[in-house]
């Protein structure tokens, strides 16, 4: 009942633990199918659809679930699937969360756009859906997508290929090269750019890129030093040069992205959308090695800023020199079947890092 309520609030906090109520009856052996079925329809009104189709998968929900349901339950089940769901250009439909139905909606409104929300609220998925959706209504399209690394260039190149073949979506070209000859005619022209290679572009003397389409992904690097002030450039320059050009800045769990829309030319309608949908959970540790035992380490909870010990892990080797810690802790955290994902500062340590 408590997780049924909180569902329905837009509130980060109350989401993640409705999410959790409803994970741990799905992960109970020795619980009723009435518990099952309930949890199902907790993730229903969060419009969690991948969390629900994954529980089919592994067969803690039964996939005739909602055939079971009471009547007045069954009624609003089938009323949320018609409400979250989105039309495609082609009357396809598309399930979607709140956040991902409130862009939508927004983009046929609004020129530009500002979203904010957690990593896990699926930015990626929903931006992707819409700008295939754009490139099948605009076939001769020019798109300029920024993103703050070199290594993100070939990986949203990549996604967006193989979203278009998906998509059956043909004519495009997809470029990474900041040249004025890369652009081809009579087809769309999707540009995947740093700021420094879109300037490089910009700086040409010959460019005249007309720019239909600007997004904008990890926004919230604008307030980065010289890379910053660079892509400010960037987008003021793309914006005088282009004064109807469509912008989408997308960013996590910023506390002012309507701020991005300031620079906005006058009659251009603007809005920015944030929300604190929780998709999963997360939980944050604190590892530390036990007392004269370099083996051995405590595991410990940070909930509410407080530490809760919960266990301790065992060291399949000892973790000498320092930077043996990091790895060896998250593989025996984790799974030796892989699955840990090791963040650290730069390019050699990455491969140390693997190595050990």
């Amino acid at each position: 009942m408590c997780a049924s309520l909180l569902a329905q609030s837009e509130d980060g906090i109350c989401q993640d633990v409705s999410l959790r109520i409803a994970q741990f009856c799905l992960q109970q052996d020795d619980i009723k199918t009435t518990y099952n079925d309930a949890a199902a329809v907790i993730l229903d009104t969060l419009a969690n659809q991948p969390a629900i189709s994954l529980a089919q998968k592994r067969n803690l929900i039964e996939k005739s679930f909602a055939d079971r349901l009471p009547f007045p339950m069954f009624q609003d089940w089938t009323r949320r699937s018609i409400e979250n769901v989105v039309t495609l250009a082609d009357s396809r439909t598309l399930k979607v969360n709140h956040f991902q139905r409130r862009f939508w909606e927004q983009t046929k409104k609004k020129n530009w756009i500002s979203m904010s929300a957690p990593t896990s609220s699926g930015k990626s998925f929903i931006l992707g859906q819409w700008l295939a959706d754009y490139l099948r209504l605009s076939p001769n399209t020019t798109i300029v997508y920024l993103v703050p690394t070199r290594a993100l260039i070939q990986q949203v190149q990549q996604d967006i290929g193989h979203l278009l073949k998906t998509e059956h979506i043909e004519s495009v070209s997809i470029t990474t090269l900041p040249l004025q000859s890369a652009y081809k005619s009579g087809v769309a022209n999707v540009f995947v750019f740093t700021q420094e290679r879109f300037h490089i572009l910009l700086g040409e003397r010959s460019t005249n890129l007309h720019v239909d389409l600007l997004v904008v992904d990890e926004a919230q690097k604008i307030g980065d030093d010289y890379r910053g002030v660079l892509l400010q450039q960037a987008i003021e320059t793309t914006v005088h040069r282009n004064p109807h050009c469509r912008i989408v800045f997308a960013s996590p769990m910023t506390e002012n992205p309507g701020v991005l829309l300031d620079d906005a030319p006058d009659g251009v309608i603007s809005g920015d959308i944030v929300s604190e949908d929780t998709v999963v959970n997360q939980n944050l540790l604190w590892i530390s090695q036990v007392t004269r035992r370099p083996m051995e380490w405590d595991v410990e909870l940070i909930f509410e800023g407080n530490l809760k010990h919960i266990g301790q892990i065992k060291l399949l080797s000892r973790p000498s020199p320092m930077s043996k810690r990091l790895p060896f802790v998250a593989f025996s955290l984790g799974s030796r079947k892989g699955g840990n994902v090791i963040y650290v500062n730069g390019a050699a340590d990455a491969e140390k890092a693997a190595k050990q």
